[in-house]
């Protein structure tokens, strides 16, 4: 069972991928970079691109996603409620939740 700690960090998630599924639907590079750690990675395993790339930097990753999402129509972003629920955790001396 989810302690009030978890409720609210799954609730946090929840209300990212929201804003990120908004985002994307808008295909809106600016709003998608906002999300984003501007230092951030993102490995793309088929997901959008159809191949196995790796992007760096906030802005080259919203404008990649950006200007896929049209084709990817990625939606109903969601936290699995039967897994693991969202925790903070520090990886590589930045706090974060995962």
């Amino acid at each position: 069972m989810l302690d009030v700690t978890d409720k609210n960090l799954t609730m946090q998630v929840d209300e990212w991928l929201g804003d990120f599924e908004d985002a994307l639907s808008r295909a809106d590079a600016t709003d998608l970079a906002a999300l984003l750690h501007e230092d951030g990675y993102w490995r793309d395993v088929l997901a959008f691109t159809w191949r196995i790339t790796t992007v760096h930097g906030a802005t080259d990753i919203a404008a990649g996603l950006a200007s896929r999402a049209g084709s990817a129509r990625a939606s109903g972003f969601a936290t699995d409620r039967d897994r693991t629920p969202p925790r903070s955790v520090t990886r590589a001396g930045t706090e974060t939740l995962e």
